[in-house]
């Protein structure tokens, strides 16, 4: 979620680590990984100078990275994101087995609001992992967790 810097390069970075290293381990998961940007924008990193935007969008369209542009993420269930294309109203489900969450900086959610936002129980929300931190990751300068 999010084709700011951080979802951008963490898109990479994920499609890097599994073409260049899991396939190889794990060749028989190639039809069941997919990686999506879903950015709210008309261009992922339009904060950058157009040429940077164009040639990060035409690199992840030849790696088969999908950017889902002018989208607005209406929630986000178990299983599925929902979003609505700006363009055509098109409303969207779309099947998930990994969030990343990183929209932006401008704004800090606690982790009950942000738990409510995703439509998450107590029990998921409040999990926590021995040597882990919280399910969230919630600061303005690090993207959001959901596994």
């Amino acid at each position: 979620m999010g084709g700011g810097p951080t979802g951008v390069e963490f898109a990479a970075e994920l499609h890097d680590l599994i073409h260049d290293d899991l396939l190889n381990l794990y060749p028989h998961l190639h039809n069941d990984v997919k990686i999506t940007v879903v950015q709210s924008g008309d261009h992922i990193l339009n904060t950058y100078d157009e040429r940077i935007s164009k040639y990060a969008e035409q690199k992840f369209t030849r790696e088969g990275i999908d950017v889902k542009m002018g989208c607005r993420v209406l929630g986000v269930q178990e299983g599925d994101i929902a979003f609505k294309v700006k363009s055509t109203s098109q409303l969207v489900n779309l099947p998930y087995g990994m969030i990343v969450w990183s929209t932006g900086t401008n704004f800090f959610l606690s982790k009950e609001a942000f738990s409510k936002y995703l439509n998450l129980s107590h029990t998921e929300r409040t999990h926590n992992h021995p040597t882990c931190s919280p399910l969230f990751s919630l600061s303005p300068s690090s993207p959001s967790f959901r596994i």
